[in-house]
């Protein structure tokens, strides 16, 4: 049986373009996907069917490009005889250009899919089956499909972490209204400190004028739960007999649980009615317990290591807080196995600073010194070369050494200035994190064989 075919249903598959995820192997990928539905003019249900997936729940390939992930997806109809019909296929190609994204546990990608149905075109199952393709992970979800009554009030809700009046972004056209952009929350699960407002939407349809003209509504907004409850009562007079409703609240002053919010319309000319409702989650900010330093001043000098020095320039004024979530992420985003009970990048960054602090320390820890934080970033030298060099000056013979990493195409050369066995980077190449002094070769005399920073 085919069902798009015999014009059973009528589907309308909104494309993607985005970026996403991580490599995974497990049986079952952790998405998250949920249905809403509405009524077009004439009076038609669109089932609006948002998801998102993590990224480090997906496999990627690195390419020339970047990183690719390929998910294949197929939606499939099942009648009351419980007969299935396919009714589209096609397939996500997910690209992203580091492997910090790939892996990351925060970021994620979002996309969304519309299926319009007439009144008469009701009682199936809908099945939607996403299928990794290179771990063939799947996520599968199902429901049997209800239409909304074309004479109906009120619409499903909507969540969105964010609802603003900007410019069309690419990758969330499909999340556009007018000159609205939403950022959809399947979730539906808002993390403190996090997320500070919930947004909501929905659509009232249906609504008759008086004799006046005029539109008259009474809007009930009640959210609860068994500690708490809440309840704002608005009266609408227009002229529209459609609208779209875009309501907040503020997340930081609810308590952390769970919430069902419940919205009533009452058109007031014909006294008719209509109840949608739905929950939410505020959740607790979770804070990641592994640090290499129990001070966080320590572990942002050695953040420093890694990153840029723009992406330090306001940590003085971040609060505790995100200076923590700051910490967090940057552990997490490169971790190589997230699924892992422990996180190998921090294992080898900490083995990499007993090694320093064994070899380097001079004065002070060895993994605070030049060779330290070199060794920490990029691990053992491929080759090494001590000697002394031949300058004949006040300054006298001093040591040195050239550290080699041919597969990052750097070199780096260390000279114990003071005779003190501190070794100071003087000279780098092809590493934008580590200038070069001005006068490094007044340190190694006119004789420097300079074919040894080759």
């Amino acid at each position: 049986m085919n069902l798009e075919t015999n014009g059973w249903i009528k589907l309308i598959i909104l494309a993607v373009v985005c970026t996403v995820p991580l490599l995974i192997y497990a049986q079952h990928i952790d998405m998250h996907l949920e249905q809403n539905r509405f009524l077009d003019d004439e009076g038609n249900t669109l089932y609006h069917f948002n998801y998102k997936i993590p990224y480090y729940q997906m496999a990627f390939v690195e390419t020339d490009e970047g990183f690719m992930a390929t998910v294949d997806v197929t939606i499939s109809a099942e009648d009351i005889e419980g007969k299935k019909a396919v009714l589209n296929e096609f397939t996500h190609y997910i690209g992203v250009r580091d492997r910090e994204t790939a892996i990351s546990k925060t970021l994620y990608y979002l996309d969304k899919m519309e299926l319009a149905l007439s009144q008469a075109q009701t009682g199936f199952k809908l099945h939607l089956n996403f299928i990794d393709r290179i771990t063939n992970n799947t996520y599968e979800w199902s429901n049997d499909l209800e239409n909304l009554s074309p004479d109906k009030l009120l619409s499903d809700i909507e969540f969105s972490s964010r609802i603003v009046k900007e410019e069309s972004r690419p990758s969330f056209e499909k999340f556009r209204r007018g000159d609205y952009q939403f950022y959809v929350e399947p979730t539906h699960i808002y993390q403190r400190s996090l997320n500070d407002t919930i947004y909501f939407y929905y659509e009232i349809q249906n609504i008759y004028p008086a004799v006046d003209h005029y539109t008259y509504l009474t809007e009930t907004i009640r959210v609860f739960n068994d500690q708490y409850e809440s309840k704002i009562v608005n009266n609408i007079r227009g002229t529209a007999t459609a609208l779209d409703m875009i309501h907040k609240l503020s997340a930081d002053t609810l308590s952390i649980g769970y919430y069902q919010i419940e919205i009533t319309v009452q058109d007031r000319v014909t006294n008719r009615a209509s109840t949608t409702s739905d929950y939410f989650v505020i959740s607790e900010r979770i804070f990641a317990t592994q640090r290499l330093f129990s001070d966080m001043d320590k572990e942002y000098q050695l953040l420093r290591y890694f990153l840029p020095t723009t992406r330090f320039r306001n940590w003085d004024n971040l609060s505790e807080e995100a200076k923590r979530n700051f910490v967090d992420r940057f552990w997490t985003l490169n971790d190589p196995n997230p699924q892992a009970d422990t996180n190998e990048f921090i294992d080898i960054v900490r083995d990499r600073i007993q090694y320093a602090n064994q070899h380097f320390s001079h004065f002070r820890e060895g993994w605070e010194t030049d060779m330290g934080r070199i060794y920490i970033r990029n691990g053992e030298p491929g080759e090494l070369l001590k000697d002394i060099t031949d300058a004949d000056t006040k300054l006298t013979r001093k040591e040195y050494q050239i550290w080699k990493y041919r597969d990052l195409n750097t070199v780096y050369l260390f000279i114990d200035i003071q005779g003190n066995g501190n070794f100071r980077l003087i000279y780098s190449r092809n590493d934008d994190m580590e200038p070069t002094a001005s006068n490094w070769e007044r340190y190694l005399g006119e004789e420097f064989d300079m074919s040894r920073l080759e």
